[in-house]
């Protein structure tokens, strides 16, 4: 499963089912994380909220996700915050 480290692989969602998070405030270095992601895997999840129709926008981790896209992976390691968009 891609490079999810053992521990995070329970926790693997379709790339294809997040969506980034709009307007994202942050800069991030991808392509530093891309490299590494090819060492050393994803060692911690991204975090996403339910978006109501069977996606998931990303709340913390849109560039890890942008990441392991540029990778190629088909997944990636999350955990999904409950509660609304309010909260």
């Amino acid at each position: 499963m891609n490079g999810i480290h053992e521990s995070l692989k329970s926790l693997a969602m379709p790339i294809g089912s997040l969506l980034p998070l709009k307007d994202n405030p942050r800069r991030g270095d991808v392509d530093a994380i891309a490299s590494s992601y090819k060492e050393f895997g994803q060692v911690k999840p991204i975090v996403v909220a339910d978006n109501g129709d069977g996606r998931y926008v990303i709340i913390a981790g849109n560039h890890q996700f942008m990441a392991a896209k540029s990778l190629g992976w088909d997944s990636i390691a999350c955990t999904v915050l409950e509660g609304d968009e309010k909260r």
